[in-house]
């Protein structure tokens, strides 16, 4: 039988910690792509995985039920949990089923956020019966206190530090350790609130400066994934620093992610 995974998409993750996206008030709904959908971790809207949206008739978007934040794991973690998701009628398409995707309904398919994707691990040829997307016991999310997330001596282990600027100087993100490298994987960026605000980040080892960013425009409720696909940066000894600053002058709150692991 196959095993069903599910995958958060990380700019969802940030609409959610942005507080552009308050679970569980949202309207949260479930779409059903079929197996031409492929998963990029910069999809961040509906209209970005739309194409691979299943055609069968009698097939419709179905709302999700039972969204919840809570308290696990005997009240040392948060999990975000919901109920099954129902279809009452799916169709055969195009292609066959192969994915579940849910997101947060706002206007319309251009800024309702994705939150996370379920492959079911096996192609479905419905034949207009009910199809029921059946969630993880616990929950589809759980993030749980770690008291030494920034402990060196945790290899292999991914991390993160976030912070704000809203200012022009240098803000120093995440620095290099002694005796290892930290290997840094993602670094976004997002505009709270206020007027379109330029970004730099630059990476130095106290000497030498290497630009990364210059002036880059991050719009008012923007979020910016600063790494291209596949890029990664490394600080290689304690000398080497990632930094941040404000280009313009409008004094905009900038909130910064930066996710790495030591080597």
């Amino acid at each position: 039988m196959a095993t069903p995974t599910l995958t958060w998409y990380p700019l969802g993750v940030v609409s959610c910690w942005s507080g552009a996206t308050v679970l569980p008030t949202e309207t949260v709904k479930a779409l059903i792509l079929d197996n031409s959908y492929s998963y990029d971790k910069t999809h961040e809207f509906v209209n970005d995985v739309v194409a691979a949206e299943h055609d069968g008739s009698g097939y419709s978007r179905s709302l999700c039920s039972g969204v919840a934040v809570g308290l696990g794991g005997g009240g040392l973690s948060a999990v975000v949990d919901l109920d099954d998701t129902v279809f009452p009628s799916v169709g055969t398409g195009t292609n066959p089923v192969r994915y579940v995707a849910v997101y947060a309904e706002v206007t319309d398919d251009t800024d309702s956020p994705l939150l996370f994707v379920m492959d079911i691990g096996q192609n479905i040829t419905p034949a207009g019966a009910l199809l029921t997307a059946a969630w993880p016991t616990g929950g589809v999310a759980s993030i749980k206190n770690q008291t030494a997330s920034l402990d060196p001596d945790a290899p292999s282990v991914f991390q993160a530090v976030e912070g704000e600027s809203n200012g022009t100087s240098w803000v120093t993100m995440l620095s290099g350790i002694a005796g290892g490298a930290r290997v840094i994987r993602s670094v976004i960026f997002h505009n709270a609130v206020g007027a379109p605000e330029g970004v730099e980040l630059r990476l130095s080892d106290g000497t030498n400066d290497l630009t990364l960013l210059h002036d880059t425009a991050v719009a008012d409720k923007e979020t910016l994934a600063a790494l291209p696909t596949g890029y990664r940066f490394t600080l290689p000894d304690e000398n080497w620093s990632i930094a941040m600053r404000l280009d313009g002058a409008s004094g905009t709150d900038v909130n910064w992610y930066v996710g790495f692991e030591n080597g």
